[in-house]
């Protein structure tokens, strides 16, 4: 089975727990042989008053190679395909999908819209809608029937959805569903391939573009490899989170946004890729990279170097390290390489809850009982000056601004000394020389009160939240 696109969750997320595991479901069939794909039916059923055009928004992303969706169906045929996205609405509020394209004849997908983001949970749950799905339609609206008879469950609890039985017409088949007490993005991103056709410093260079907010595509002829990539690039900003547009895989119907002003991070077929170069869309200052034969096609003018040496060079040797290890397994190879990009952000951002302070001026103009002020100056200045060369373009990033805000609301809840940052490295990870080289300094950090970035008010785009 095939794993596509996952959505990275933010950590300190503020959304409450919904009453209901999902919201609905949408189940999508590819019309054979046209290749168009057409909402078969929704469960529970739309109301009278919904008239949201959010099913026109899923059928994109739930099949987005239109013009070789004919080919990608007799290529997979057999194998199912897992992935997931979000929707933005205009107010901010998000809906995440999770995905299983069955490759049946005609082809389809089963589409659950939640408004919670479990990727564990909902994994098994779509294990089980393709068991039922072998048998019949029947049988897996039942199973989602009985799922909406018990609320989502908390962090590592569990519950027995009951539905009538495919093998025995007088029986009860009873699955658990457990929500495990934390997602993480190990679970469901895979680090290695990565490198597969790309140099260490070449995804590093990238990463760096990343950190920067600049507008990057990533194309490929692959749309496993694609979609696989461009999740596991934004997996590499932990603890920090991708906070502008995040399209695994770019739908014809919305090449437009190559153009958006904007930050973005883009996975692009070359069929649409070649499109967008042949009807003339302007693509300034994006970074474009073609993970098929392993080179950068455009950069911006002025090639960002603010990475500092030394760290960035420690880097390097990390994850060659983790990669030259031929006893590590596939997770410990993922673990190794997450825990040598965390680092990174540990040496630059070590003991950064010592510079925050109450602000009593902000205390008393907003009347707030206990606002935190982080000092930005303070903090870049106690850095090593090549470190102060990256903390300043990093300080004006909606990534930070938001990775800050959240520490804010941790430090008001005395709970900020619980951020990965300020944890010493964790141990069960796999052992390398060149990783505990990386060692903790003293100096102090603080933060100035955040800003807030505007962003363009699209009705549904897919974001990385």
């Amino acid at each position: 089975r095939a794993t596509r696109s996952v959505v990275i969750m933010a950590s300190g997320s503020r959304r409450s727990t919904p009453e209901q595991l999902f919201d609905h479901v949408l189940v999508i069939q590819l019309e054979l042989p046209a290749g168009t794909p057409k909402v078969l039916y929704r469960f529970p059923p739309a109301t009278s008053d919904d008239s949201s055009d959010e099913p026109t928004t899923v059928v994109q992303f739930c099949f987005p190679e239109e013009d070789t969706l004919g080919a990608a169906v007799t290529t997979d045929s057999g194998n199912s395909q897992t992935f997931s996205f979000v929707l933005t609405a205009p107010d901010g509020s998000k809906r995440f999908g999770y995905c299983r394209r069955f490759m049946l004849q005609p082809p389809e997908c089963c589409c659950i819209i939640s408004l919670v983001a479990s990727f564990s949970l909902f994994s098994d749950i779509l294990n089980i809608v393709e068991q039922r799905r072998r048998i019949s339609s029947t049988a897996v609206f039942s199973f989602l029937k009985a799922l909406l008879a018990h609320p989502f469950p908390e962090a590592g609890d569990s519950f027995v959805a009951k539905t009538f039985s495919t093998t025995n017409p007088s029986g009860m088949d009873e699955y658990k569903i457990t929500r495990p007490s934390t997602d993480t993005m190990l679970d469901y991103v895979s680090l290695g391939p990565l490198f597969s056709k790309l140099t260490i410093s070449h995804i590093v260079e990238l990463w760096g573009y990343l950190l920067t907010e600049q507008r990057v595509v990533i194309a490929s002829n692959d749309l496993q490899r694609l979609s696989s990539f461009v999740t596991a690039m934004s997996a590499l900003l932990y603890p920090f989170t991708w906070q502008h547009v995040f399209i695994p895989i770019l739908p014809k119907s919305l090449i437009g946004y190559i153009s958006a002003p904007m930050p973005f991070l883009i996975g692009c077929l070359h069929s649409s890729f070649r499109y967008i170069r042949e009807s003339g869309i302007p693509m300034e200052e994006v970074v474009i990279v073609d993970i098929d034969n392993g080179q950068f096609l455009m950069k911006p003018d002025e090639t960002l170097q603010v990475l500092p040496s030394k760290l960035t060079a420690r880097l390097r040797n990390s994850v060659s390290a983790v990669m030259n290890t031929k006893s590590l397994g596939g997770k410990q190879v993922d673990a190794g390489i997450a825990r040598a990009f965390l680092q990174f952000f540990r040496v630059l951002f070590r003991d950064y809850d010592n510079f925050m302070s109450r602000d009593e001026k902000l205390a008393k103009t907003k009347r707030v009982p206990k606002a935190i002020n982080f000092d930005t100056k303070s903090f870049i200045d106690s850095r090593k000056k090549e470190e102060q060369v990256f903390l300043r373009a990093f300080a004006e990033t909606q990534i930070m601004w938001m990775f800050m805000d959240e520490r804010e609301d941790m430090a008001l809840n005395g709970t900020v000394s619980k951020c990965i940052l300020l944890k010493p490295c964790d141990t069960e990870l796999p052992p390398s020389r060149t990783l505990s080289s990386f060692t903790t300094c003293a100096k102090r950090a603080r933060w100035t009160l955040i800003r807030r970035m505007a962003m363009a008010n699209y009705r549904y785009l897919c974001y990385c939240c």
